[in-house]
Parts: C-alpha cells; sequence; structure tokens
C-alpha cells in the first residue's frame, strides 16, 4: 500500500467538499499527526454544519471495520487491475486481427439512421482502451443530404465533421482515433477512406 500522507488530508477534504452529506465521525485506518486529524475535524465541521470528528480507531468494532474497508478496496484494486489486463488482451487481439500497425488506444463507430428523408441522423459510440465511453459519444443531425436517403454521403459528411474538430485544442474531439468502424459495406470504407484522404 501506497499512501501519500502529505496530501490525504486535502484529498479527504476535497471528497466531501461536494458531498451533501457529511458524516459526524470518519475513521482512517492510517495515522494522521494530531495538529492534521484536528485540522481536518475544524474543517468538516465547518462544512457539516455540525461537529465531525476525524479519528483512527486502534481497537474494536471501529478498528474492524476500518480493517474490513481496508481489504475490500484491495479486492477492488485487484479486479480493476484483472479487467484492464483482460481488456488489453482483448485489444491485442483486435490488432492482430485486423494487421494493425499499434494496439487501438480509442475506437469510434459510426452508423447513419433514416428515419425518413427528413430525418437522417448518425450515431458515434467510443471505446477507449477497451472500455465504452459514454461522455464522449455524439449524435449528428445529417445536413447535406435532403430528399432520398444517401448513406454514402451521409457517411462522408459525418466524417468530415468529426476530423474537422481535431483541430479543438480541448475536450476528447480533438483527440484522433485510432481505429474507425462503420456499420456499412465496402462501399462505405471506400467513400470516408477518400473522405479522410482529402481532410489531410
Amino acid at each position: 500500500r501506497i499512501l501519500d500522507l502529505e496530501n490525504v488530508g486535502s484529498f479527504i477534504c476535497e471528497h466531501y467538499r461536494v458531498r451533501e452529506y457529511i458524516p459526524k465521525q470518519i475513521l482512517l485506518s492510517f495515522p494522521l499527526p494530531e495538529e492534521e486529524m484536528a485540522a481536518l475535524s475544524a474543517c468538516l465541521s465547518e462544512r457539516a454544519g455540525h461537529r465531525t470528528v476525524v479519528r483512527t480507531p486502534q481497537r474494536g468494532d471501529a478498528r474492524q471495520l476500518c480493517l474490513m474497508a481496508e481489504k475490500d478496496a484491495a479486492q477492488h484494486r485487484e479486479n480493476q487491475r484483472r479487467r484492464e489486463e483482460g481488456d488489453m488482451k482483448v485489444l491485442v487481439r483486435l490488432a492482430s486481427l485486423l494487421e494493425l500497425e499499434t494496439v487501438p488506444e480509442r475506437i469510434e463507430v459510426y452508423d447513419i439512421s433514416n428515419l425518413g428523408a427528413e430525418h437522417i441522423t448518425a450515431g458515434m459510440i467510443v471505446a477507449e482502451n477497451g472500455r465504452f465511453k459514454k461522455s464522449d459519444y455524439r449524435y449528428f443531425k445529417i445536413r447535406s443530404v435532403t430528399g432520398v436517403p444517401d448513406d454514402y454521403a451521409s457517411m462522408r459528411e459525418v466524417i468530415l465533421r468529426r476530423i474537422a474538430h481535431l483541430e479543438d485544442t480541448s475536450g476528447s474531439y480533438s483527440i484522433r482515433p485510432d481505429l474507425i468502424l462503420l456499420d456499412g459495406g465496402r462501399g462505405h470504407v471506400s467513400v470516408v477512406r477518400e473522405a479522410l484522404r482529402e481532410a489531410g
């Protein structure tokens, strides 16, 4: 266990700053200097509007509770490590199957949806390091296609709009995808390749 005791007080303060409820007692499984415990208790008491005590129990049920929390955290960390290891194996296999030069860290998937000629939309879903990243999902209303639905022209518009945002200096749009997947066939791939070539 690696613990940066210098920053743990700041971390606890920040953690409870955004919480509506601050308990009357916060138990730590590790000791902090007495003056830091007192300062932390004072800070949290002021925010809570009631007395909050931060302490490190040495025995009894409170100590057992701390040990149980430590064990649960260690188990959670191990589970997360295994998941990440499994995700990486999947990405390595995908890179091998598709004969990619590198393991794709960011994958973007595009699909066109036609609800009549007037309602053509596209969806983009994103995976980063083998995990879906819902905060980066996007929905596009197709502007350039009117009248008869045209999947190829719609896909071209979406990709060009997406690529134009690589210039943005902030946000997820500035991240270049390592792999683009399309719901379609060879025609869609051909159109997107040409659009990417045009965009440089």
